[in-house]
């Protein structure tokens, strides 16, 4: 368990170092898997803010990331 954290851990701070030198092109060269763990990790939350009534039509201007 402990080995496990301590990868864990060292993946992280990997992760970490690597996500500040990327390009846009490379980061959209990278797997879907890897481009979801930075957005996850750079991330705290989303705030989706009501469209209001009647007029539900999707409008991306109203989802608000919260960066780290």
């Amino acid at each position: 368990m402990e080995r496990a954290r301590f990868y864990k851990e060292q993946k992280q701070a990997e992760a970490k170092n690597d996500v500040a030198n990327l390009t846009v092109d490379e980061f959209f060269g990278l797997p879907i898997e890897r481009q979801q763990e930075i957005v996850m990790h750079s991330l705290s939350a989303v705030i989706i803010h009501p469209a209001g009534r009647g007029n539900r039509t999707f409008n991306p201007s109203l989802i608000e990331p919260v960066w780290r």
